[in-house]
């Protein structure tokens, strides 16, 4: 009887050593997180290990019968579609986009289409806007979405006046707090960085962005 083959397109986000030369890895498809294990990755005959790399977008070849758990499953074959080369990347960038890799704790959508298009046409994907936008989706599979488009307390979206992380997003005029950030230029931003990479991409500038992924950065570690 022929073994049945499971097909899944998806994100390297992590690689585990497991035992002496096996690894787990963690995948994020376009609705769901997985973990592949696979025996013999770290041999120096393994044809997975030139297929798979963190940050590759990869089609995995997975055997149904072998599930170990609630998606987990052995690994038969791994075939790369699409890798960046990170040497391009500054470390200081690399080592974000590592974190956001590393913190997405459940399926989101946006950040791996947004990804995807970025691997296809990184001119336009603008390196620092990206981490910036990436950020901001891995926030929200750790149940810390950021509300960009109504005050997070009244839920009006009429007389936006400024936005607090700790409060939750953006704040209106009856409702603003002290220490928020209420320049109109990073109000617009930041409302268009909760709609679409593509329209806080027209909307945000580099310092814009560089305060943006700064605040937010430092709300994520808290």
């Amino acid at each position: 009887m022929q073994e049945e083959i499971k097909r899944i397109i998806g994100i390297t986000l992590n690689i585990y050593e497991k035992n002496d030369f096996d690894a787990l890895i963690k995948v994020l498809s376009e609705d769901q997180i997985y973990f592949f294990y696979i025996k013999g990755f770290f041999k120096q005959n393994s044809k997975n290990k030139s297929n798979i790399f963190v940050g590759s977008i990869s089609e995995f070849e997975i055997f149904c019968k072998y599930q170990l758990s609630k998606n987990y499953y052995l690994l038969k074959k791994a075939h790369l579609i699409n890798f960046y080369d990170f040497t391009s990347f500054q470390l200081n960038k690399l080592e974000k986009l590592m974190y956001c890799f590393q913190q997405i704790e459940e399926a989101n959508y946006n950040f791996f289409k947004t990804y995807q298009k970025f691997l296809e046409d990184e001119d336009f994907y603008n390196k620092n806007y990206l981490l910036t936008y990436l950020l901001v989706q891995t926030l929200k599979t750790k149940g810390k979405e950021l509300i960009t488009n109504e005050c997070v307390i009244c839920r009006k979206d009429k007389n936006l006046f400024c936005f607090n992380l700790n409060e939750g997003g953006m704040l209106c005029f009856d409702h603003k707090k002290e220490n928020s950030i209420s320049q109109l230029e990073y109000l617009k931003a930041f409302y268009y960085l909760g709609i679409s990479f593509e329209q806080y991409k027209l909307y945000a500038n580099e310092q814009i962005n560089s305060i943006l992924f700064k605040t937010i950065y430092e709300f994520s570690q808290d």
